[in-house]
């Protein structure tokens, strides 16, 4: 029985000692794929960093889009402003002409002053149509 108890020992001595191999071995596995899983993590952290760059710079885009549509209604409201300005300054100074044209005596004023300027304008062309004549020098030429 001695030798039963021997071999009984030396059996569960060998089964202790592959449980612990195997145990070695599976601990260095979970460790391998626990790297392996804290690359994984690290990478995605990455990937998160890069969509949260990524959102910023849309973000920014968006927010020079919103700008520059603002600056477009401001230019529009300026524009219907100083249209709308102009248009009642003509409307104005064409009223105040047709009030001075119904009455004869502003379009007989109109005329008299477009004939005195077209007098003027024809005697201007007809002094740039002479020949220019050339004027003597008084300083007598050295010798």
């Amino acid at each position: 029985m001695a030798d039963m108890t021997e071999g009984l020992q030396a059996k569960v001595a060998r089964i202790e000692q592959t449980l612990d191999t195997l145990s070695e071995s599976v601990d260095r596995r979970f460790a391998e794929v626990n790297k392996r899983f804290d690359e994984v993590d690290k990478r995605f952290d990455e990937v998160d960093k890069r969509f949260e760059d990524v959102d910023k710079r849309f973000e920014d885009v968006d927010k020079r889009f919103d700008d520059v549509s603002e600056h477009f209604v401001e230019q529009r409201e300026y524009t219907e402003f100083a249209f709308e300005r102009l248009r009642k300054e003509m409307l104005d100074g064409f009223t105040r002409i047709e009030g001075r044209m119904a009455t004869k005596d502003g379009l007989a004023r109109l005329e008299r002053r477009l004939d005195s300027f077209e007098g003027k304008f024809d005697e201007f062309l007809r002094s740039q149509s002479r020949p220019r004549r050339r004027q003597r020098s008084r300083v007598p030429k050295k010798r």
